[in-house]
């Protein structure tokens, strides 16, 4: 498991306890408030349990979606801010051996260490879209230098 899958699995563990404990706690407070704001809190509590469940079924489709590998180039380092600058996404485009270059979300440590033009081997994973063979995200599971 590469430290990107670690990280992201910590974070949806964080953010699923911090989820339960906001779900008690607006329980308590919709109970104490009536009988009303049981209904509201069974409401939002089955909504909540179906996001819950959708990213469950999400994260283990990718889960399941084969390694591959492919020797490649560091073409191109790239960074996307929000509007408001507070999330920054950092990208890598690599050069494959087909000449075709494609780019994929990395953290910010991998952001760091890698330098165009570097080769190595790259590790990731491909979710095509439905219908459509050659389009889709990839997801970067790491990269070992030449």
């Amino acid at each position: 498991m590469s430290h990107e899958e670690r990280s992201n699995e910590a974070v949806g563990c964080l953010v699923g306890i911090l989820a339960l404990i906001f779900i008690v706690v607006s329980g308590i407070f919709l109970i104490k408030a009536g009988h009303g704001g049981v209904w509201v809190w069974i409401i939002f509590v089955v909504i909540v349990g179906l996001f819950a469940f959708w990213m469950y079924l999400n994260n283990k489709s990718i889960k399941a979606l084969p390694q591959m590998e492919a020797a490649v180039t560091v073409f191109s380092k790239t960074t996307e801010s929000t509007s408001r600058g507070s999330i920054t996404l950092y990208h890598v485009s690599f050069l494959f051996p087909d000449g075709i270059r494609r780019s994929l979300k990395v953290d910010v440590g991998t952001y760091n260490t890698l330098k165009e033009n570097e080769t190595g081997m790259l590790t990731y994973k491909h979710q095509l879209e439905k219908f459509k063979e050659t389009r889709g995200e990839m997801i970067f599971i790491g990269f070992q230098l030449n």
